[in-house]
């Protein structure tokens, strides 16, 4: 399994570079598109040497995958959203407020710009 395992954290490394790089697709789209390349083919190359080990726990294949669709995934991994809201909501009520307070605080001089930031909607 530790090949196979290898094989899924070296294609999520690459996803997830790509997706927390924000500018890179509009900067370094041919970049970007390589590594999304080698991510879905190391990817697929762990689900081909996944596949006999699987049958042979008897597992059924193909493997059933949820819809693609973001409340079927959030609640595939067990994702709490109304818990997760209520923290997001919590947090933007309790805690932003003291470090914009802080931030302003500590400001000296016009080079200390502290941007205001509008509150952000707590659904999204």
């Amino acid at each position: 399994m530790e090949p196979i395992l290898d094989l899924i954290r070296s294609a999520q490394w690459r996803w997830d570079w790509v997706a927390a790089s924000h500018g890179a697709a509009a900067h370094a789209p041919v970049e970007s598109g390589r590594l999304l390349g080698e991510a879905i083919a190391q990817a697929g190359e762990a689900r081909l040497a996944l596949s006999p080990i699987l049958t042979r726990h008897g597992v059924e294949q193909p493997v059933e995958m949820p819809e693609w669709e973001k409340e079927t995934l959030q609640a595939f991994v067990g994702l709490d959203m109304e818990a997760e809201r209520a923290q997001k909501e919590a947090f933007l009520r309790d805690t932003l407020p003291d470090w914009y307070r802080s931030a302003a605080h500590q400001r000296r001089g016009p080079t200390d710009y502290v941007p205001r930031v509008p509150m952000a909607d707590p659904e999204r």
